[in-house]
């Protein structure tokens, strides 16, 4: 989740998921002493700077990672996760063992703040991706908007039920902080149809993430990418560009602006 995030992604997130943390951890304690469980509300903030201290160990990763030099930043993002969260989860389930009240009290700290980093994280400023197979989404026009910061997608068209038709979207004439990522796979079966990206204004810092790219497209048949302006982050590894398209037919990306960017179009 963590490995196409850019920076300002990332601090935006920690910021509202502490904050939202210590709203919950300080109205989480005063309701466990009223109980009587001064334990639990022990646990209870202990569980959360388990939580909070895991997250800044992943913020960490995702710089470190980022910088390497090999393009599988995957695979050592997941390793270092799940070898923390086993640590943690052995802490947590002695603690239960040795008390109740306060591992209990841990249990419920480090769900609580995962579930608000999820809360967090998982959202997109647009979102079209149909959940059911006997859905779709078609003709959709986002024009002459202004736009401002969004959590983790600009728009995000990856997921969602497999082989869901979806065409005819246009996003035209908007002004946002940024424009990173646009996320859109179709399938080889079914692909995505008719997408149109055009006069496009991103206004914010220039924009990075591990993975090396703004836009994302995939088994789409039918793109236009013309006229926009995305400041890229210069220097990272590997070189960031504005897009990249697999496995695409009758594709027109030409005409943007992309300073700090190494290249407008990859194909594969």
């Amino acid at each position: 989740m963590f490995a196409s995030f850019a920076l300002p992604d990332l601090a935006r997130v920690s910021r509202r998921t502490v904050l939202g943390g210590l709203i919950f951890g300080v109205i989480g304690l005063i309701v466990c002493l009223s109980l009587g469980a001064p334990l639990t509300g022990l646990g209870l903030c202990i569980g959360l700077g388990l939580g909070l201290f895991n997250f800044r160990l992943i913020q960490r990763s995702v710089v470190k990672v980022g910088a390497r030099e090999d393009e599988n930043h995957k695979r050592p993002l997941a390793a270092n996760t799940v070898a923390r969260l086993a640590v943690i989860s052995a802490l947590a389930l002695g603690l239960l063992f040795l008390s109740f009240d306060l591992g209990l009290g841990v249990m419920v700290g480090l769900a609580a703040f995962q579930f608000l980093l999820l809360l967090n994280v998982a959202r997109s400023m647009f979102d079209f991706e149909p959940n059911d197979i006997s859905e779709a989404v078609h003709r959709i026009n986002i024009h002459d908007n202004n736009l401002g910061y969004h959590r983790l997608n600009f728009l995000g068209a990856g997921n969602g039920a497999p082989n869901t038709p979806m065409s005819d979207i246009t996003v035209h004439k908007n002004t946002c902080a940024s424009f990173g990522q646009v996320i859109l796979k179709g399938s080889a079966t079914l692909p995505r149809t008719n997408f149109t990206f055009t006069d496009n204004i991103a206004t914010g810092a220039p924009y990075g993430t591990p993975i090396g790219f703004c836009m994302l497209f995939s088994h789409v048949d039918g793109l236009t990418v013309t006229g926009n302006s995305q400041h890229l982050q210069p220097g990272r590894n590997p070189r960031m560009r504005l897009a990249s398209c697999t496995a695409c037919l009758h594709v027109n990306v030409s005409g943007n602006k992309f300073p700090g960017g190494a290249a407008e179009l990859t194909t594969s």
